[in-house]
């Protein structure tokens, strides 16, 4: 690959995901009477600094002058096709997942599946998986719904996720039931940074709760 080429390869990567993160960016309005899960703010903006260093890096590198072999270019081309396409992953996971929820159930839209909706009481059971860090809620026709810790908007949500469950549910999985009690709570980031599992975090945060209240 000689260098002309190789602008050529970085001018099209650019004008090819420029529009994407755009579009990704793209913000949807929620539905009337509905409340969202998306990931906060900071987390958003967090997720575009990869992105765009890399594109500005990407173009520095095309209106550069430097003399590299053909297969320097070759490789650092590699790169920045992997560099990029994470950096347009990122952004397509924290601009597009959002979920509008209510008394009913929710809808869940995210970038890596179709668009699906789960009415509370379709729930067969929940599991929280210590692994990857999310919440699943299976469905009766086996569908799973992903939730994160890292979402915004968590607190009403598990508000209304422990009233319109089928008790059984929250009955059958009692660390599932916890997660669900921290977040209500406002502390879902325990869930990433605490080594302890939820049913510990949660019963700790009664007990301080019962200390205060006894004060």
């Amino acid at each position: 690959m000689d260098q002309q080429s190789f602008r050529g390869f970085v001018l099209a990567m650019i004008l090819i995901s420029v529009p994407v993160a755009l579009r990704a960016l793209a913000g949807r309005a929620g539905a009337l009477g509905q409340a969202r899960l998306r990931y906060s703010l900071a987390a958003r903006l967090f997720a575009l600094v990869p992105l765009v260093a890399v594109l500005t890096g990407a173009s520095a590198l095309m209106l550069g002058r430097q003399s590299l072999s053909e297969g320097q270019l070759t490789g650092l081309l590699m790169v920045l096709l992997f560099f990029v396409g994470a950096g347009l992953a990122l952004v397509l996971e924290f601009y597009r997942v959002n979920h509008d929820y209510g008394a009913s159930g929710w809808t869940y839209r995210s970038p890596w599946s179709r668009r699906r909706r789960l009415d509370w009481g379709e729930v067969v059971s929940i599991e929280w998986r210590p692994t990857l860090k999310w919440l699943d809620f299976l469905s009766k026709d086996g569908r799973r719904f992903h939730v994160s810790p890292l979402l915004g908007g968590l607190s009403p949500f598990a508000l209304i996720a422990l009233e319109r469950l089928p008790p059984r549910v929250l009955v059958e999985s009692s660390a599932a039931r916890a997660v669900l009690q921290l977040m209500a709570s406002g502390h879902a980031s325990k869930l990433l940074f605490d080594a302890r599992g939820p049913g510990d975090l949660a019963a700790e945060l009664h007990r301080v709760a019962g200390q205060r209240e006894g004060t």
